[in-house]
């Protein structure tokens, strides 16, 4: 890594959740990559759940990092694949939640969870709401 930062976002209120910009210091590093690398060093609480693999933003006057300038964290992260479309009705409706929850304006059916900022707190909101759908 050349360089990087971790903020603590709020996306929803109420709702805080770890956001890292990090700028590659070689164009090979993936989100799964780093996120397999940062999971085996830290406990699973510490690792952001928005990886973000870009370049920072401008410096403040002091030559901080100016962190209003910063992508927000409910933006989606590069996907390791091509989006693909959901088929099914059942797809879709996932899909729908999975967005609606993860803040992110789509999912695909090759999209992973943690790399568009899941975690275990996320998951039982993404159950209670894919039951709620079920039942209705």
């Amino acid at each position: 890594m050349a360089d990087a930062v971790v903020l603590a976002r709020a996306d929803a209120p109420g709702t805080k959740r770890l956001a890292a910009y990090v700028v590659p210091a070689d164009g090979d590093l993936s989100v799964s990559d780093l996120r397999h690398f940062l999971g085996e060093r830290l406990p699973g609480y510490m690792v952001p759940s928005v990886l973000i693999l870009r370049g920072l933003a401008a410096l403040t006057p002091n030559g901080k990092i100016n962190r209003q300038a910063l992508a927000a964290a409910e933006e989606r992260p590069a996907a390791e694949k091509p989006y693909a479309e959901p088929g099914t009705p059942a797809e879709k409706t996932l899909a729908d939640i999975w967005a609606q929850v993860l803040s992110v304006e789509r999912v695909g059916i090759h999209d992973n969870f943690f790399e568009l900022g899941g975690d275990s707190i996320i998951s039982i909101q993404i159950i209670a709401r894919a039951r709620e759908a079920v039942s209705t």
